[in-house]
């Protein structure tokens, strides 16, 4: 979606969650001597895990940590809400990503995550060496047993790992946004590589598997 689309999620957050507004801390909230430590709002931390391919997720994933990170964490603030959004593509080469410590780094951090958001564009992804997975410590193995041998992207990795493997349990906390591909009709040939995968049977069983989990997907 575009910036307005993304604004209106923004926007609308607190409808979709039934948040109830809270008074802000920076006009409401009075400190006194005699004041009770126990009366003061208990902050509460919200990570986002964020998804994506790399080379043509760029735009997107500037947009959302310059635009619209910041506007999510003032409106979160007035709920006594902190918001964080972990995207371990943002400042990293393609070549750093698949690495062992990345793809380690990735699943952890998945864990630690309270949502988790996939954004596809028409690209698969790069896909990490079989050694990568194989190397992973012993408590990702019953993961690697189940994907080892399918030859997946990284992202696919994040997406089975953090959402899809268990997808009913992850009702509430993924969402998935795909983005338009009508554009890449009027792309010169090294924009469409860019913006496209060779692996074009594999996504589209991702984004067919995406759709069939049940879980909210904006397109």
């Amino acid at each position: 979606k575009g910036n307005g689309g993304q604004l209106r999620q923004v926007e609308n957050i607190d409808k979709k969650f039934n948040l109830k507004k809270l008074p802000s801390p920076l006009n409401e909230l009075t400190v006194s001597a005699s004041s009770n430590v126990d009366s003061f709002p208990v902050w509460q931390d919200v990570k986002i895990f964020i998804s994506s391919t790399f080379l043509d997720m760029e735009s997107e994933r500037n947009l959302l940590h310059q635009f619209v990170l910041p506007q999510l964490q003032r409106k979160a603030a007035t709920r006594f809400v902190n918001i964080d959004f972990i995207d371990l593509r943002w400042g990293l080469s393609e070549e750093q990503i698949n690495t062992k410590g990345q793809v380690e780094l990735c699943l952890e951090q998945i864990k630690r995550c309270d949502l988790f958001i996939g954004i596809l564009g028409e690209r698969y992804g790069s896909i990490p060496q079989d050694e990568l997975l194989k190397e992973l410590p012993p408590e990702y193995e019953d993961f690697v047993k189940e994907v080892e041998n399918d030859g997946l992207s990284m992202t696919q990795l994040e997406m089975e790992y953090g959402v899809l493997q268990n997808a009913e349990a992850s009702r509430n906390r993924a969402f998935f946004f795909f983005r338009n591909s009508d554009f890449i009709e009027d792309l010169n040939e090294e924009e469409y590589k860019k913006y496209t995968s060779e692996d074009r049977l594999k996504f589209l069983l991702l984004k067919h598997r995406i759709r069939n989990s049940n879980l909210e997907v904006m397109e």
